[in-house]
């Protein structure tokens, strides 16, 4: 899989994880709706739902640097059979 759609497939998945679809519809609704002269209500609740996306993003974070650690021990445990090979041949 292309390291693109990883990615994108990991956000889906865990922003799934962490939002119920009922949760986020209704708070996107009663910001919506929200009397005009709620200015500053409507400000805070909208910084809510952006709230709601920061562990999404953390848990593909966590992803990645898992991913990556895995890709460069295998280079590194490539690269020490290397070295090895190279200095028995010394």
């Amino acid at each position: 899989m292309y390291p693109i759609q990883w990615v994108c497939f990991t956000i889906v998945r865990n922003t799934k994880l962490c939002i119920t679809q009922g949760t986020l519809l209704w708070t996107i609704v009663f910001v919506a709706f929200l009397p005009e002269s709620n200015a500053n209500m409507k400000i805070t609740l909208a910084k809510t739902v952006k709230y709601q996306f920061i562990p999404p993003l953390l848990l593909t974070s966590a992803n990645i640097v898992e991913v990556g650690s895995h890709v460069l021990k295998y280079y590194v445990l490539k690269l020490c059979l290397k070295f090895r090979s190279y200095l028995r041949q010394l």
